[in-house]
């Protein structure tokens, strides 16, 4: 690639969940593994390699792909072990080369090496060194796209996969990927891939080549911006901001799907106090409370579209929060706004939206206060009846706050994390 042109590099960790999982539990190794809830009904969150040899997909059911390979072992997941493996790459990254990172999901990232290639020789070799770091301390493959943006990167590291390393400039992206279908093209989802289909954009030179006055009025301006990324105009800014904590949310799949409301409140009361522990643990407070619910569908065949529905609603609060009655109350009341009581439920999560570091929420006091009459030092009273729209506080209070938002969330993007029926079943014995 030319001396004066940005290089973008993204990461994608190989078959994540199942890589940590081997990496934890040897017998695993070089074995066709699945993450998912050991129920036939469940679907599989991801497969290793292995398994994906034997036809096993993600989104496929676990009966399916048990069809396919009976030898398929199925691992339930762990999501603490994912999310501090996660931590550790992203740190590695920040530590040994860069920190201009753009944390995309629990296990991919964009890197801006403009301006470190050049100590490492070639952009290749700085990708083959940032594969061997990962590997060396935490036995775990990634595949690296290269390219002058973000979306030639992402789209590049799909062709070389597992533990590839692949450079896609734009004349080799017109030349080879411009037929691809245009459901195989990043930021496409199904139902949008459905509706340029339908109008006859079937491929990604269909849509680079698309009036934008059509694209417009048949699927709005976000299809402008997917058009953008086909002509080969995206994005090379990487977003550090993008690595802040925007919401939090756990979700539960149940063993058995159930219409017992007693029971679905007794469960959103437990996804609450995890959701309230991990709020409290990243010292941040949230304005916004959701509950999400799937309802439990037979299929004579599966419908993956139809599979991904949620029932979703939220609330926005007064004031902000992580306390855990008030996620509790609100998540049961929407729960009981939505609840269709002829459905059986599958799925119940609990989230919080609109999120500020604690550090970062102004309150302002007042003679009624009761923290203020808490204080026994007139000096501060003075200044924060002075000052009102400024906080206070100690400066060993303030660096506490900072240091465990880092520790807590340093390039750690956002994602819903999914509980285990098995663990809400041992918080029910231990509270018995």
């Amino acid at each position: 690639m030319s001396k004066n042109t940005k290089v973008i590099f993204h990461l994608d960790m190989d078959a994540f969940f199942a890589s940590c999982l081997q990496m934890k539990y040897p017998q695993y190794k070089n074995k066709p593994i699945v993450v998912g809830i050991n129920s036939k009904r469940s679907i599989i969150t991801t497969s290793s390699y292995e398994a994906r040899k034997k036809g096993v997909k993600t989104a496929m059911p676990i009966y399916k792909a048990l069809e396919l390979c009976p030898e398929l072992i199925v691992v339930e997941p762990e999501y603490d072990l994912f999310t501090k493996t996660s931590q550790k790459i992203w740190e590695l990254l920040f530590n040994r080369f860069t920190n201009k990172i753009e944390v995309a999901s629990i296990d991919e990232c964009y890197i801006d090496v403009t301006d470190i290639w050049k100590d490492y020789g070639t952009v290749k070799s700085l990708a083959l060194k940032i594969q061997e770091s990962i590997y060396q301390e935490l036995d775990i493959t990634c595949s690296i796209g290269i390219s002058e943006n973000k979306f030639f990167a992402k789209m590049g590291g799909k062709l070389q996969k597992p533990n590839g390393v692949t450079i896609l400039t734009k004349n080799v992206f017109f030349e080879k990927m411009w037929n691809y279908p245009v459901r195989e093209m990043f930021g496409v989802g199904i139902r949008t891939a459905q509706a340029f289909e339908s109008l006859n954009i079937k491929t990604i030179k269909d849509l680079a080549l698309s009036d934008d006055k059509f694209l417009k009025d048949n699927f709005g301006d976000n299809a402008l911006k997917i058009k953008m990324n086909a002509l080969g105009e995206g994005s090379n800014i990487i977003k550090l901001e993008n690595n802040d904590l925007k919401s939090i949310s756990n979700e539960v799949t149940l063993d058995f799907p159930t219409d017992d409301v007693k029971e679905i409140e007794d469960i959103i009361r437990q996804i609450s106090a995890h959701v309230s522990e991990r709020a409290l643990r990243r010292r941040v407070k949230a304005r916004t409370v959701a509950v999400i619910l799937k309802y439990y569908k037979k299929y004579e065949v599966f419908d993956k579209v139809d599979h991904i529905k949620h029932n979703r609603k939220q609330v926005t609060l007064t004031d902000y929060t992580n306390s855990y009655e008030i996620i509790a109350a609100n998540a049961i009341s929407l729960f009981n706004d939505i609840y269709q009581s002829d459905k059986k439920i599958l799925l119940i999560g609990v989230g919080i939206d609109n999120i500020k570091k604690e550090n970062k929420i102004y309150d302002q006091l007042n003679f009624t206060h009761d923290d203020f009459y808490k204080k026994d030092n007139h000096e501060i009273k003075n200044i924060v009846r002075d000052l009102s729209s400024i906080k206070i506080m100690t400066g060993t209070e303030y660096e506490k706050t900072v240091d465990e938002n880092k520790a807590q969330g340093k390039y750690l993007k956002n994602y819903d994390t999914h509980i285990t029926n098995k663990k809400i079943r041992n918080n029910r014995k231990k509270t018995k």
